[in-house]
């Protein structure tokens, strides 16, 4: 969504660095971990005929597992409104930032974020979600009609940052 930009460009009016920092998520991800490493650790135990099939579950879906909790822990939503406009990526996913520009903003919404909608992903008649949990952001409306929706911990801080560099254009 937007231009891709490698750097940031312009003065730097605000910045945001999210994660997925939601405790039941984080309670579903280990559970599910310790709950397939507990039935194949059990399957091998209770019946010895499978102990070559289990053990090769193991090495396959536990590094997988560990993989997989590893990159939940390290994304990064980060976010930058610059006098330039707004650049934003998902980090280590994007090297790139995405990019909008201040004078393709036709007008600027707050909303909330679609429910159980993390990450990134596009929603019919929605439009463009970007969001590390449940919660408000601003919903940007573009002069080509796109919409994108990025999540915000400091909506305040973000809106007003949004607006100032609206208003100078």
């Amino acid at each position: 969504m937007g231009n891709r930009k490698s750097v940031i460009n312009g003065t730097i009016v605000f910045s945001e660095t999210q994660q997925f920092r939601t405790t039941w998520l984080w309670a579903i991800l280990i559970s599910c971990v310790l709950i397939s490493a507990v039935v194949t650790v059990a399957t091998v135990l209770a019946d010895e005929t499978n102990k070559l099939q289990a053990t090769i579950t193991l090495v396959i879906i536990v590094p997988l597992e560990t993989l997989m909790i590893y990159l939940f822990y390290i994304v990064k939503l980060q976010t930058t409104v610059t006098t330039e406009g707004i650049f934003y990526r998902w980090w280590p996913f994007l090297k790139k930032y995405s990019f909008i520009g201040r004078n393709e903003i036709d007008r600027l919404e707050q909303g909330i974020s679609p429910a159980l909608s993390y990450g990134f992903h596009n929603i019919p008649d929605y439009g463009s979600v970007h969001n590390t949990g449940p919660g408000k952001g601003l919903i940007f409306i573009l002069k080509d009609h796109r919409r994108i929706f990025i999540g915000t911990k400091k909506l305040n801080e973000f809106q007003s940052a949004v607006e100032s560099i609206i208003k100078k254009f």
